[in-house]
Order: structure tokens, then sequence, then C-alpha cells
């Protein structure tokens, strides 16, 4: 019969040690997690924590990324210790050894500023995570239409240098408030832009007048008929 031990938990940190040991570093730290469930037909939050021993190396983050009120998830295994107190009481008690640990704002990519750091941690605990794409969306649309941001798209056959950078300046001149212009490359446009601010399009592309001759030539031919 195989033997499994393996635990995986996600949660928020507590409290946290961290000690140089044979020149590695280690953390001791706790991890709350939550189960939700009712009783008497009202919501109950059943809080459980987690001691776990994590040491830094492969599958690991750096250790001193670990504050109070961190969302980790960790997985690892379950270990029994036992402690001998002063007066001869022997207790034991279990604590995980984390095999691969997770920071979540580590999934962001690069380090975040404290503030964006402690907002996760707040949309966390309160379990609204599948919500927090959402919420960074209508806080970027906010944030343009207070500072008067335009955003707007710049479509060209090839790779243009300096375009992006003149069209903004001249637009921002123009309108009096700061425009933000996406390039794309599309080469089916043959040549010229094409620019999307809003619900405002610009057409200069090669294939945009070829469209518009066309139209013009057979509004020609039909008038002649």
């Amino acid at each position: 019969m195989e033997h499994i031990n393996r635990i995986e938990i996600q949660g928020r940190v507590g409290i946290v040690r961290t000690n140089i040991v044979n020149e590695s570093m280690v953390a001791n730290f706790s991890v709350a997690t939550d189960f939700l469930y009712k009783r008497d037909g009202a919501g109950v939050n059943e809080t459980t924590w987690h001691n776990v021993v994590a040491w830094s190396g492969k599958d690991m983050p750096d250790l001193k990324r670990i504050t109070k009120g961190t969302p980790v998830h960790v997985i690892g295994r379950m270990r029994s210790q036992k402690h001998t107190s002063s007066d001869g009481v022997e207790k034991y008690f279990y604590e995980i050894m984390a095999q691969k640990l997770e920071i979540l704002e580590s999934a962001l990519g690069e380090p975040m500023a404290d503030a964006l750091r402690r907002f996760v941690v707040l949309v966390y605990e309160h379990k609204r995570i599948e919500y927090f794409e959402r919420m960074l969306y209508s806080f970027i649309e906010q944030y343009r239409e207070a500072n008067a941001i335009m955003v707007g798209k710049l479509v060209t056959a090839a790779p243009v240098v300096g375009l992006k950078e003149r069209l903004q300046t001249a637009l921002s001149e123009k309108t009096g408030v700061s425009v933000l212009l996406e390039e794309d490359v599309n080469p089916e446009i043959l040549g010229g832009f094409v620019l999307n601010i809003d619900d405002l399009m610009m057409d200069a592309s090669v294939e945009g007048q070829f469209r518009l001759l066309r139209r013009e030539l057979i509004d020609n031919n039909n008038r002649i008929v």
C-alpha cells in the first residue's frame, strides 16, 4: 500500500520568525485558513491556524518577503513534533514542512508597492479575489477619467518609429487632455495608419483609401447606368 503524506493550504500569514541555520534561511510562520458553513441558517466562519516551516531553496520565494497578512499558497507534508515542558510533560504538535511556497503577489510579476500589496491582502481576506481583475479595470477607468486621460489604438502596416509620440503630442495639444496610444501592426492595411480613440476613428490607411476609391467608382458607375 502506498503511503501518502501531502497537504495543501492557502491562507494569510500570521506570526513570522526567520533564522539562519547552517548558512540557510528557515522561516517559521503561521497561516490562517477559513472554512465557511451555515449553522441554523446563519453563516459561520471557522478559522484554523497552521504552523509552517519553510527552508530557502528550490520552489521557494525570498523568505524575507513573508510578512504578517501576506496571502500564501503552501504545498508540503505534515510532520509531528514532540516538546517536553519544564515540568516534564510531553506535548505533541503538528507542523507543515513546506515543499513549495508561493506568495500571492508573485503571480502578478514584479514586487508590488506597499499600498497595492495591502489592497490585495484586503481583497483576499474578504474572499473577493475572483473579482480582483474587474476591480483593477474599474480603477484604471476611474483613474483615467479623474486625470483626463484618453486612450486610443494606433494601427500601422509596419512599425513606424516616432509616429505614436508625434500623434500623442498633437492630439494632447488639440484636445487639452493627455492621450495615450497603444500600438499594433496589421500588414493588411498596406500603408498609412488607422487611429481609434473612444468612439472616433481616423482611417488614413492605403487600404482605407482603396476602399473609399472603390466605393466612389461604384457610385459613379451606378449614376451613369
